[in-house]
């Protein structure tokens, strides 16, 4: 396999759009999930390996919760601004080296992390 180019752990916004159409609930579930432990902040897509298929490596979620203004005014506005029942917003390195953030709704005929979210608590209070 040749050496992608750009920074070893970065995902091409291609790669970004093929990952919140094969995990959008997962990413939904966790987003709001965190959002309700500590607030608004960010979903952090951290990927793992150099597979050619972005599907096939491993990209680990995290979370952040930046304080007020940071970490740039845009980035700030859209944290302060989304609506976490029905949009995410994500941040991932690109392959220039540059840090993306995207506010993400909820498509027609997707589930809303809200929805999500109540499913999985009613699912595990029947447990």
């Amino acid at each position: 396999m040749l050496p992608k180019t750009g920074p070893p752990r970065s995902i091409t916004d291609e790669d970004f759009e093929r990952i919140l159409e094969a995990s959008w609930e997962q990413l939904a579930l966790f987003a709001f999930a965190k959002h309700r432990e500590n607030g608004r902040g960010v979903v952090l897509l951290d990927r793992h390996g150099l597979n050619d298929d972005i599907l096939y490596d491993q990209v680990d979620l995290g979370y952040a919760v930046y304080e007020p203004g940071q970490p740039d005014p845009d980035t700030a506005r859209m944290i302060e601004q989304y609506d976490p029942a029905w949009e995410i917003v994500l941040q991932y390195l690109r392959p220039d080296g540059r840090a993306r953030t995207a506010r993400i709704r909820t498509a027609p005929g997707k589930r809303h992390p809200w929805r999500i979210y109540l499913f999985e608590r009613m699912m595990q209070d029947e447990d």
